[in-house]
């Protein structure tokens, strides 16, 4: 035999039944969404995909499964357990988080220059910011200036994804203000918890009261819209503080729940709550008496407010609304759980 038919036959062996490019469009069209929905974790379907394309390299017929099926399944185990050794070793923090880089290279100064530490109690690392607290003449250090870092993180990370770029700028530079730091870091907790999937605005104007702007605009999302702004309370913390030194630190929390609510109304216009919800999310220091709680949420104009969150960062949140059937919609649309962190029942309540 020539070695002209033999490379014809050769030729043949190999003939694709596939076009190339079109096996190769198809695998990627099939791959990608699998590889944005993994993120990090995507790394091993890459390595099945150069492995499927060997099939129709090799002609794309059963034979080349004897030398593909060997491939594709050390390609996939040697390349999952890189990927899990070199997520294990960044959680160590041996590696560094490129995306944490970027995202920390946003912080102006001087928060970029915060000392940080350990908080052994806690296990948490903690950014050092802000103002002390003036309690009767007394500065007070505490944890209102000792920040978690992964919550300067999540509220960097949703401005950096969720603002443009120029309400992003203003936002990070409110955020490097020692005075307003936990105020404005506070403003990106909505951002954190809603899905991405939802539609939001940051500082919205012309939707309020007069040329108030809200904090929020988020949706449509089920035919509905909802307008939330988002308050930092520290007042009553700071009332209770001073009272504990005639009451005794053992005493419930005696003050008034209508310091929270305070030029909330102020924000909005009356409007229909079936088509745009209207709210505020407030994170306050100390717990609150829940009778007391919700009479003051019930003396607010129910045409404007229609709804008020007690939460942190933390997916768990108190949920005070003015008609039931609204409940299940704003702790679905925020993924949250119901909460008894943030409320007590008074014991001396008559």
């Amino acid at each position: 035999m020539s070695q002209a038919s033999e490379a014809a036959k050769a030729e043949e062996a190999t003939k694709p039944r596939v076009p190339f490019w079109l096996a190769v469009a198809f695998s990627v069209v099939v791959t990608f969404p699998a590889a944005i929905y993994f993120g990090r974790f995507a790394m091993p379907l890459w390595a099945v995909f150069v492995v499927w394309a060997e099939y129709f390299v090799l002609g794309a017929k059963p034979e080349a499964l004897k030398v593909m099926w060997p491939n594709f399944i050390y390609g996939s185990l040697g390349v999952s357990v890189g990927t899990l050794l070199y997520i294990w070793i960044q959680s160590w923090g041996l590696i560094a988080d490129p995306e944490a880089n970027t995202l920390f290279s946003l912080i102006p100064e001087p928060l970029a220059s915060a000392g940080a530490f350990l908080d052994k109690m806690t296990g948490l690392w903690r950014y050092e910011f802000g103002l002390p607290y003036d309690i009767a003449g007394k500065l007070i250090w505490g944890t209102h200036m000792w920040v978690p870092v992964e919550n300067l993180y999540a509220a960097v990370s949703s401005a950096q994804g969720r603002l443009p770029a120029d309400k992003r700028a203003a936002f990070l530079q409110r955020l490097a203000d020692p005075d307003a730091h936990q105020a404005v870091l506070v403003e990106m907790i909505p951002a954190h918890a809603i899905s991405t999937a939802v539609p939001i605005d940051f500082e919205v104007a012309g939707l309020g009261a007069g040329n108030r702007t809200v904090d929020w605009a988020i949706g449509p999302h089920s035919n509905r819209s909802i307008l939330l702004d988002v308050k930092r309370r520290t007042t009553d913390f700071i009332a209770q503080m001073e009272e504990m030194k005639d009451k005794g630190a053992e005493s419930p929390p005696d003050h008034d729940p209508a310091l929270l609510f305070r030029s909330v109304e102020q924000k909005f216009v009356a409007t229909d709550s079936d088509t745009r919800l209207q709210g505020v999310w407030i994170l306050t220091n100390i717990k609150q008496d829940e009778d007391r709680l919700r009479s003051a949420f019930a003396d607010l104009d129910e045409s404007k407010v229609h709804f008020a969150i007690l939460g942190d960062w933390k997916r768990d949140a108190y949920l005070l609304v003015r008609r039931e059937q609204d409940r299940q919609y704003i702790m679905e649309l925020f993924q949250l759980q119901p909460s008894t962190r943030f409320t007590f029942k008074n014991p001396n309540a008559g």
